[in-house]
């Protein structure tokens, strides 16, 4: 399993990470003084140097610890199944393909190797499964120079889902106009 330690407040990468021992053990050294998230995930397939992918039917764990200077002995974080989020694409349909592929990028610091996606549509929600209950930014992808993507939802799966999250898409625009050359006024 994958274990991650992170700054709420600075999401971008682990202030440290490691893999737990067989038997789930882990031990993580030298933290400074804080309040940290410690973020767990697993069982891995595989990792690279900063990331983990995880294998089928993944589960998932959050604590909020405080680290003051002494070592923090016992720590057990519960872990259960991924979480799930509908996507639906809305908007005009003039200009945008009818199904494209949604990305979920992660916004905070797990250690995954990112690659959530799910094939949305206008007509009917689809389901993105296996996801961490972390916060994800939402894209559009291929849309093709008549089509642009309105909003970038963020989706908070660490709460109780609400519903599909809409990707707003509308055809494109053009401005138009011509350019006059002006006059300059010189004083001195």
């Amino acid at each position: 399993y994958s274990v991650a330690l992170g700054l709420p407040e600075l999401p971008a990468m682990p202030v440290s990470q490691l893999w737990t021992e067989e038997d789930g053990s882990f031990r993580l050294e030298r933290i400074p003084p804080g309040s940290y998230d410690l973020l767990v995930s697993g069982p891995a397939n595989g990792y690279g140097a900063f990331d983990t992918l995880l294998g089928k039917e993944p589960v998932f764990g959050r604590a909020r610890i405080q680290v003051i200077g002494q070592n923090l002995e016992g720590v057990s974080v519960p872990v259960s199944g991924g979480r799930t989020v509908d996507v639906v694409l809305h908007g005009p349909q003039e200009g945008c393909p009818k199904t494209t592929a949604v990305t979920l990028t992660l916004l905070e610091p797990w250690g995954l190797l990112q690659g959530n996606s799910v094939q949305a549509n206008f007509d009917k929600p689809q389901t993105a499964r296996d996801l961490a209950p972390a916060r994800y930014s939402l894209s559009a992808a291929r849309l093709g120079p008549g089509c642009y993507q309105v909003n970038r939802p963020v989706v908070d799966l660490s709460r109780d889902s609400a519903g599909p999250v809409a990707l707003e898409l509308a055809p494109a625009g053009s401005i138009r106009g011509t350019l006059r050359a002006g006059t300059v006024n010189a004083k001195d």
